[in-house]
């Protein structure tokens, strides 16, 4: 067996990915996790994100190469002992809908269980710890079925912590979710790491792997990218990604957007941080350019504030127009210039 320093809690030496032989979506893959760490698996739809996760689950082989779990290369490790080690979360098909939140959890202590199922007393207490951690135990006679999608995502996480792992993988746990619930079981992930667990899981959300996770892992053009996110939002990884259409990675909002080339400019006056944010954007969705100082012959925007509230004024030459909204500001410039 290989063996790796105890730093690392899993190690990827020259992984390649495949179904057919001869045929790869990722290649001479080497990258780590540590301890207490979380990674971030992002990429475009076929790229292989779930494969990866997948493989390095124990799921599925690699086509060449070492994933190496807690010394040992999991190609010698039996599945009940890898069990022990590594716990996955699906994009959720492997919910039973007609079983209780007791029952669906309980099912993630099997590897500990006796031949027949038994549950002990430590069993009964790790379910109802997991439970608890995931914000659930109100719903722990609830049918799963009847949960929202939020709340089945906690269920399916809850039954990765009853299997008692010390490395924890998902595939898209936020995907499909409302703003609340993402942030909810980012936060779940979160107090994970904190726990010293490994978790690496899969989002196309930017900015939840940007202020989340402590390295990235991008898959793009058949290669594995790892690093810190500034270092890789720095080294352009994630312009990469896209390069060959029409979006550009937003830096600022942590996003992709649609490319749009500003050729005109206009000089803009703000009232504040959050005034000024908000109608530089408004003005580049109307391919203006906003710049703060000013120059002959450019139209100037001016954020003021009265009784009823802000408003824009717009001065072109000779022309000084007012308005009340960022709507009618915009569509002014879009359709009137």
């Amino acid at each position: 067996m290989q063996q790796i320093g105890l730093e690392h809690s899993m190690e990827l030496k020259d992984v390649w990915l495949g179904y057919q032989p001869g045929e790869h979506l990722v290649s001479g893959i080497n990258a780590s996790i540590r301890p207490g760490e979380m990674i971030a698996l992002v990429g475009r739809n076929g790229t292989g994100k779930s494969t990866l996760l997948r493989t390095i689950a124990g799921i599925q082989l690699t086509a060449r190469g070492e994933v190496i779990v807690n010394g040992s290369s999991i190609k010698d490790i039996h599945p009940r002992e890898l069990s022990f080690m590594i716990s996955f979360v699906g994009t959720g098909g492997g919910l039973t809908e007609n079983l209780t939140v007791y029952e669906m959890v309980s099912l993630g202590r099997h590897p500990h269980t006796n031949w027949w199922g038994s549950l002990r007393k430590a069993d009964r207490n790790k379910i109802q710890e997991s439970i608890h951690f995931v914000g659930m135990e109100k719903f722990m006679d609830i049918r799963v079925d009847r949960l929202s999608d939020g709340e089945r995502q906690r269920v399916m996480i809850a039954m990765a912590l009853a299997q008692d792992t010390r490395v924890i993988i998902l595939d898209e746990p936020t995907a499909f979710l409302d703003i609340p619930n993402r942030i909810g079981i980012i936060e779940v992930l979160q107090r994970l790491k904190e726990e010293g667990r490994s978790v690496i899981f899969s989002t196309h959300e930017f900015d939840n792997a940007f202020t989340s996770a402590d390295k990235i892992w991008v898959i793009h053009d058949r290669q594995l990218l790892d690093g810190a996110p500034e270092d890789l939002g720095m080294a352009g990884a994630f312009e990469d990604i896209f390069s060959e259409s029409k979006i550009a990675f937003d830096h600022q909002n942590l996003r992709f957007v649609r490319a749009r080339k500003m050729e005109k400019q206009i000089v803009l006056h703000w009232l504040d941080d959050v005034t000024g944010y908000w109608t530089n954007r408004a003005l580049e969705r109307a391919g203006f350019r906003a710049t703060g100082e000013s120059a002959e012959g450019l139209p100037a925007v001016w954020v003021l504030k009265d009784r009823e509230g802000y408003q824009w004024k717009l001065i072109d030459g000779n022309s000084e127009k007012v308005f009340r909204s960022l709507y009618e500001l915009t569509g002014y410039l879009t359709h009137i210039r």
